[in-house]
């Protein structure tokens, strides 16, 4: 029978200091992340957190304020770290939108040696985590919805999981493109562990000299194209609701009756998961090629040693292998309603770090994203905007009269269109997260 010793902020004083020399434990997680998370009853009936379209309607109040360090790779901005102020942090926001990773994903986190981490192994326990709820046949038939339960689903987890009942017209135009492009639709920080630089400038007394506390901070660099469609716009538009105070009356009576309506859609309902080969085009093999050759070691935070280095290389063979294959996504894109422009990068190559703030521990942590560090990103970025330009010219759109409105179609060269990625990827790290929270 397996033990577990769960450590959390709160369990921790209530543990009793005898079990833990005395004992031996087949696992012992430290921490109060979502293992541990606690219920907000009091929340359950605030009705500014139960609207699915308020999802991007960030209340201040209910985050951690984190400024990250000045990013080099994006012109020197800080960006706001969103974590939220529960236990759980990050994970306890709910931003309406269910999807899990392609298969090889998972497996490729067995093949870095942890055993038993693979989709197979897994994948009862997404099952049993969620209960899914079938959409209506009307409107499956409707928005030619498809799902496989048996494959899935099939649990009876706390998690529920539907489709809106409603879709803002628009998006059957980027279907239908995807159809056309042949895109197959599948049927914790002060417990004196820890690098030892950071433990002595911030004289915590060292337990564990362990280098990897902090370090692979990994995140998804955003930005990309900018279109617009000119004519036989569709309407209404998700805007709409922030625009026109009619509509807006009107949905949410709508919603308030009958649960139905604009006001169900959380944020866009379609998204997705492209392979190099589709966006990169001509250019796919000499990128992965690149990323297999390249000596990272340069572009990986200073603070690396030689372990941090080699589980690096480890991931980036991995990673090359991933970026080669028809059945694991390099891009992820988003799409509301309006043609698609942007999107974000899958298998980042640059590293940052999260640490503790070593002249004042008790503050929140450092957070470096160092986006962009590796120049990989910056060439799968590039390829990502030439992808726009051909997807947004594609017959679907023939009738909408797609422009691309940044950096515009003068912009030609790699190296032009890096330079407006900088801005970019800037502006939607700095727009779409400070005005929205109003920080």
């Amino acid at each position: 029978m397996l033990s577990k010793l769960f450590l959390s902020l709160i369990a921790a004083t209530a543990a009793s200091s005898e079990l833990l020399p005395n004992a031996t434990y087949d696992y012992v997680i430290v921490g109060g992340d979502t293992v541990l998370v606690l219920e907000y009853n009091y929340l359950n009936d605030n009705p500014a957190i139960l609207l699915p379209s308020d999802t991007l309607n960030f209340d201040p109040s209910r985050f951690y304020n984190i400024t990250s360090l000045p990013i080099p790779g994006l012109l020197n901005i800080t960006r706001n770290v969103l974590v939220g102020a529960l236990v759980g942090g990050g994970s306890g926001v709910n931003g309406m939108f269910f999807d899990r990773g392609s298969k090889s994903d998972y497996d490729a986190w067995e093949s870095l040696g942890n055993k038993g981490w693979n989709f197979a192994s897994l994948l009862p326990y997404f099952r049993k985590s969620v209960t899914f709820t079938p959409p209506s046949d009307e409107l499956r038939d409707r928005y030619d919805w498809t799902y496989d339960v048996k494959a899935a689903y099939g649990g009876k987890g706390d998690i529920q999981l539907s489709f809106p009942p409603y879709q803002f017209p628009g998006q059957e135009y980027v279907r239908a493109a995807w159809k056309e492009l042949g895109v197959k639709r599948p049927k914790e920080a002060r417990s004196g562990i820890g690098p030892r630089s950071v433990l002595e400038k911030a004289r915590i007394p060292i337990k564990k000299d362990l280098p990897g506390v902090g370090a692979n901070f990994q995140d998804h660099p955003a930005g990309g194209a900018v279109w617009k469609w000119t004519k036989n716009v569709p309407s209404p538009a998700q805007g709409d609701l922030v625009t026109n105070a009619t509509f807006y009356a009107e949905a949410k009576k709508e919603y308030e009756s009958s649960r139905t309506g604009p006001l169900t859609v959380a944020r866009g309902n379609q998204v997705a998961f492209l392979p190099l080969k589709v966006v990169a085009g001509e250019k796919w093999k000499g990128l992965v090629d690149a990323t297999a050759a390249q000596d990272p070691t340069p572009y990986l935070p200073s603070t690396y040693e030689s372990t941090l280095i080699a589980g690096f290389k480890a991931q980036q063979v991995l990673t090359a292998k991933l970026l080669a294959r028809d059945d694991s996504a390099a891009y992820e894109i988003l799409i509301g309603v309006g043609p698609a422009g942007s999107g974000a990068l899958e298998r980042s190559l640059s590293r940052g770090t999260i640490n503790i703030n070593t002249t004042s521990p008790l503050s929140e942590p450092v957070v470096d994203y160092r986006t962009f560090s590796n120049p990989l990103d910056i060439e799968l970025a590039i390829s990502l905007v030439q992808f726009s330009r051909k997807f947004n010219s594609l017959n679907a759109f023939a009738s909408l009269g797609a422009v691309e409105v940044a950096p515009g179609m003068n912009v030609t060269s790699d190296a032009d269109i890096a330079t407006f990625l900088l801005y970019a990827v800037a502006e939607k790290a700095a727009d779409l997260i400070k005005e929205r929270t109003k920080w």
